[in-house]
């Protein structure tokens, strides 16, 4: 046993290893290609989840839809107890439809594209609160302005009746 031990305390090299270089690369790092981001496992992974989602939503539906026309049938035969097992069902077929429209919403909103349109509209309504405030400000500057003018028709009036032009 205490060969085995000494030689793997050996480096294999037989060399002294480089203080700046790893002595090992990560495990599935080759030297010749670059790294792939995880991006298209990623996407495929939500592809996936979106259709197991949808399939998910339909199933329900359908199986929402053959209850209700049980419950009817129930009804019209007057079988209360079925009816309302039916109905308690459907209940919470309903809630299991809520709970993923909860989730298809977060997903949503957690979303780049959803962040990104939502920051365009934040400052495309800025823009337009600026532009508002300076039309306001126009508006009361053009008021100001024919205020203005006004009393300089009346003076001009009022220095003709004094003086006359001739």
């Amino acid at each position: 046993m205490s060969t085995r031990r000494a030689k793997r305390s050996r480096p294999r090299s037989g060399g002294s290893r480089s203080p700046t270089r790893p002595a090992t690369r990560p495990r599935g790092v080759s030297r010749d290609r670059p790294q792939r981001a995880p991006r298209a496992a990623e996407a495929a992974t939500e592809r996936r989840a979106e259709r197991l989602q949808a399939d998910t939503r339909d199933a329900i539906l359908e199986t929402r839809n053959s209850l209700k026309q049980q419950f009817r049938a129930a009804l019209a035969a007057k079988e209360t107890d079925a009816a309302e097992q039916i109905r308690g069902s459907i209940s919470a077929l309903t809630a299991q439809l809520d709970e993923l429209s909860q989730i298809s919403l977060d997903a949503l909103e957690e979303s780049d594209e959803v962040k990104q349109t939502i920051d365009r509209l934040r400052a495309s309504a800025q823009d337009l609160e600026a532009e508002a405030a300076e039309m306001t400000d126009l508006a009361s500057a053009l008021k100001k302005g024919a205020q203005a003018v006004q009393k300089v028709t009346e003076i001009v009036g009022t220095l003709r009746g004094l003086a006359p032009i001739g």
